[in-house]
């Protein structure tokens, strides 16, 4: 790995960190008056419980695109000005994901704000993807000996937040009260995707064996 793209490497294992330290920061903790009585210790669990559930689903998004992030890199031998600065696109919109999710805390309801949620997720795996496409195309980036079938998988995996951040503006509008649950899509299709990649490695190692 050269050493331009160990510092990408680097940067880009520091702006996941900061968003998600950032998100814990943003976090609400309870008053003295809060923890008073027990009265009003359940009123603020249950005021709470929502913004936990925003929470623990963007942390989810956050975790998810660094997994991928950290097994795109280890196909990557090099990185030049173009492919660096759309790695950058995609960690610049990851670190609104906070900021984003802060706001859907306090307006849950509002539409611009659920669409604009849906935009940063949509952006930071889109500029992935183009990372990715430009690094890989002609294996211009990466190990000439890639296989293709691995390039796009490759490919296929990142999509797959834009694609349900789609998804969610159009429940956003037409059934507001599936909005949420529309990301929990995320977490399905990738351990979804994951186990199809398992078998897919056991049937190739079968047939290498045979």
């Amino acid at each position: 790995m050269d050493i331009a793209l160990k510092r990408l490497n680097r940067i880009s294992d520091l702006v996941f960190a900061a968003a998600m330290t950032i998100m814990i920061l943003l976090f609400q903790l309870p008053t003295e008056d809060d923890l008073s009585t027990k009265e009003s210790f359940e009123l603020y669990l249950g005021e709470a419980f929502p913004t936990l559930i925003f929470f623990l689903i963007t942390f989810t998004i956050v975790t998810i695109y660094w997994v991928k992030d950290v097994g795109q890199f280890k196909y990557i031998q090099r990185t030049d000005n173009t492919h660096t600065w759309l790695q950058m696109g995609s960690l610049a919109f990851l670190l609104l994901l906070p900021w984003t999710n802060a706001l859907l805390e306090i307006n849950p309801d509002h539409l611009t704000v659920r669409i604009l949620y849906c935009l940063i997720i949509f952006m930071t795996g889109l500029f992935s993807s183009l990372a990715w496409h430009y690094a890989s195309k002609n294996n211009r980036l990466v190990d000439k000996d890639l296989d293709k079938k691995q390039v796009f998988t490759i490919l296929e995996i990142n999509l797959t937040e834009p694609i349900v951040a789609l998804i969610a503006i159009f429940i956003a509008i037409l059934w507001p009260d599936f909005f949420m649950l529309s990301f929990i899509l995320i977490p399905l299709l990738y351990s979804l995707q994951k186990k199809i990649r398992h078998k897919i490695k056991e049937k190739k190692m079968r047939q290498d064996e045979n």
